[in-house]
Order: structure tokens, then C-alpha cells, then sequence
């Protein structure tokens, strides 16, 4: 067995009352967070899947977080850029999922202040045109309307996305 930082006694009692189970299930969630970051809930839930309640179940979270496995600024920051790079994503729906997550408000904010609003803009224009090309030959309101939903659906400003409609329609 591993011999026990003084700083944490308790940790000994959680460590005998398991069956010496503890560092094998910490083990087992240092490589699942190894493997991606993730959010405190989504380690919450495999915990509990795994059986593991109570002080147990919070002893191994505030260890994972004091080793830096666990980083919920680290994965709203990552979740953000990967979504909006990669999947093409809004804010909107990158916000609603980040709540979903159990993300903390302030780290919603800083993840919203990494995304860069030219790349943002532009990312919206190419998305908006790789659309309109798909849409085709139908009248000017209706190619518009359906513009405006599949953007909306992406996540999108409706503000942001009619600003860029009417570029358009001056040019």
C-alpha cells in the first residue's frame, strides 16, 4: 500500500474502509481523465456508476483536482474551441451544453472570452455560405428564413447572423 500523506489522515480511514479498492478506482479515473479532459459532473457519474458514494466519491474528485487531472476551467476551454472549431458550433448551443455539464458560470465566461471575434464572424460567413450554396433556387425570403433556422440551430446570434445577411444584401 502507499504510504499516506500526514496532510490528509482521513484519506487512510476512506483507504481501509474499501478494501483497498481506493487507488485501483483512482487509478481507473486518472486514466479516464488522462484520456480527454472532463467535467466534474461526467467524473461525478462514473463514480456513482461505479457504486462509490459519499465522502469516498468527494476524497477522489478533490484528489484527481489537487493532482490536475481534474481541471473544469482546462475543459470548458477545450470543449469550447473543439466544439466551435471542429463542429462549427455557436455560442449559444457551446453555453447551453457547457451548463449541461455542470460548468460554473465564471468558467463559462472565460471560455466565451477565448473565442475570437473575427474568427467567430468569419467561421459564421462560411457557414452561412457553404448553406446557401446547398439551398439553391428558390425566392430571396425563403433562402433567407432558412439561413437564419440552420445558423439558430448551429448555436449562433440571431443579432450576429443578421448583420451578416444584411452585408450581403448591400453587396
Amino acid at each position: 500500500m502507499a504510504r499516506i500523506p500526514l496532510k490528509f489522515p482521513r484519506l487512510f480511514y476512506l483507504i481501509k474502509s474499501m478494501n483497498g479498492q481506493y487507488e485501483l478506482i483512482l487509478d481507473k479515473l486518472r486514466k479516464f481523465c488522462a484520456y480527454r479532459d472532463r467535467s466534474h459532473e461526467e467524473v461525478r457519474s462514473k463514480l456513482l456508476g461505479m457504486k462509490i458514494y459519499g465522502h469516498p466519491l468527494e476524497s477522489i474528485i478533490s484528489t484527481l483536482i489537487q493532482e490536475d487531472f481534474l481541471n473544469e476551467e482546462r475543459y470548458a476551454l477545450q470543449f469550447t474551441s473543439g466544439k466551435f472549431r471542429m463542429n462549427g458550433w455557436g455560442w449559444i448551443k457551446i453555453k447551453n451544453h457547457l451548463k449541461s455539464k455542470g460548468v460554473s458560470e465564471y468558467n463559462i465566461r472565460k471560455a466565451h472570452q477565448s473565442l475570437d471575434e473575427s474568427e467567430y464572424k468569419d467561421t459564421l460567413k462560411t457557414i452561412l455560405n457553404k448553406k446557401r450554396n446547398q439551398i439553391g433556387g428558390q425566392n430571396k425570403s425563403q433562402i433567407t428564413h432558412k439561413l437564419i433556422q440552420y445558423s439558430r440551430q448551429k448555436g449562433f446570434e440571431y443579432e450576429l447572423i443578421k448583420e451578416i445577411l444584411d452585408e450581403w444584401e448591400t453587396m
